[in-house]
């Protein structure tokens, strides 16, 4: 869904200085990272469609999806930023020549840098591994295979876990609208957890459209959403849904509703901050007749609450209005932060890339920089609030660049 929007409105900036390829030692500000060319490997493509981040022996990485060339894209940060395509162009080392690189997340697991994307020519999930030397690719599900792999659409909407002593990594299959896991311990095993039906709390219907995990409460969890099959007479659509949450146990998963919400739709904004075991934040897009809003659900310990009316983060109560996209999420401070892009708003910001921030008693919503921008991913880093962020556009009066930028916030 596009809600690339141009509006003269003027935007207040909290972060002032805009660089292109900042130094590791470089302060708060709001940098082109990628797509306006340059040295160090830089392109002029439209860059960041989809961006993901980790961490790995000291050095941060940031993946994205270049939608020019249909590559992944990969920087890499020592003490200077260097960029890359690392698939989707052919090579060596099990690439491939596709499009691929969308939908990307990534983590740091058994002394290796792990990327998982989406092929989007064949239909598959892809997984790329980093040892410190080399990178070695193959093709993990949608061809089919053993342990579990299936010959279907697969892998959109990807999150990744460390959780024991394995890799999870969530997905959708689009093919039969299921929620998938795949798991890396001394190989990799597939299986289908809520959609399809079967035991534990689990349902036949749509589920997916977007995936976040977490472990809290001494176990992995995942949220993603269902869309409730039931038509509502007055718009002649599939409206309703829920927030839903598969919870692993020792003798499988468990799936349950959280929360009733307005969805779905592909790339459905969702997000969870773990301030503790007893303080869990999802953070969810919902959408109704008219607009987009961004809301919240708050794990206490015991129940799951909201903490604002009807768990509002902003809202946009009127005609056209959009908030919520491309949502991620931190903890910093102790507190929750979310980001994400929102626009046509007369009650909150100027259109942009906003954080909003959780006080203890309400939600402080503030633009950091960027005027159009998502997705989002984002985490703490050195001390500081990182936030990258795709196809985006500072400042103001220059339109169509659609850059990854990073956001530094102290």
């Amino acid at each position: 869904m596009s809600v690339r929007r141009r509006v003269g409105a003027a935007l207040s900036i909290l972060v002032l200085a805009v660089w292109v390829g900042p130094p590791a030692s470089a302060g708060p500000g709001v940098f082109v990272l990628d797509g306006r060319g340059g040295g160090s490997g830089r392109t002029t493509h439209s860059i960041g469609r989809d961006t993901a981040n980790a961490v790995f022996e000291g050095d941060l990485f940031v993946f994205s999806y270049d939608a020019t060339a249909g590559n992944l894209r990969m920087g890499r940060r020592t003490d200077r930023w260097a960029f890359a395509t690392i698939d989707g162009a052919g090579g060596t080392n099990g690439r491939v020549s596709a499009d691929a690189g969308s939908d990307v997340a990534a983590a740091a697991y058994g002394g290796a840098l792990h990327v998982v994307y989406r092929d989007d020519t064949g239909g598959n999930l892809r997984h790329g591994s980093f040892d410190g030397t080399s990178w070695a690719f193959e093709t993990l599900d949608g061809a089919g295979g053993t342990n579990g792999r299936l010959n279907a659409d697969v892998g959109t909407s990807i999150s990744v876990r460390a959780f024991g002593a394995a890799l999870y990594v969530f997905y959708v299959d689009r093919t039969h609208t299921n929620v998938r896991r795949a798991r890396l311990a001394a190989g990799w095993t597939f299986a289908t957890i809520d959609g399809a039906g079967g035991t534990g709390g689990r349902i036949a219907g749509d589920v997916g459209y977007d995936t976040a995990t977490a472990v809290f409460d001494g176990t992995l969890h995942v949220f993603y959403f269902f869309q409730d099959p039931y038509c509502d007479p007055d718009f002649g659509c599939r409206l309703f849904g829920t927030l839903r949450q598969a919870s692993l146990t020792p003798t499988g998963w468990t799936a349950h509703d959280v929360w009733e919400i307005n969805c779905c739709f592909e790339d459905l904004g969702l997000a969870v901050a773990k301030v503790g075991d007893s303080s869990v934040w999802v953070f969810y897009q919902n959408f109704g007749a008219h607009s987009t809003n961004l809301r919240h659900v708050h794990w206490n310990g015991a129940s799951w609450v909201q903490e604002t009316e009807n768990g509002i983060v902003e809202e946009a109560p009127f005609d056209g209005e959009g908030l919520g996209y491309g949502a991620s999420a931190l903890v910093f401070g102790g507190r929750p932060y979310v980001y994400s892009y929102g626009f046509n708003n007369p009650d909150g910001p100027p259109d942009g890339v906003r954080q909003a921030i959780w006080n203890g008693s309400g939600f402080v919503v503030e633009n950091i920089g960027v005027y159009i921008g998502y997705p989002t991913s984002s985490r703490v880093h050195a001390g500081r609030r990182l936030v990258f962020i795709g196809e985006a556009t500072i400042p103001v009066d220059q339109f169509g660049d659609d850059d990854l930028v990073q956001a530094r916030l102290g």
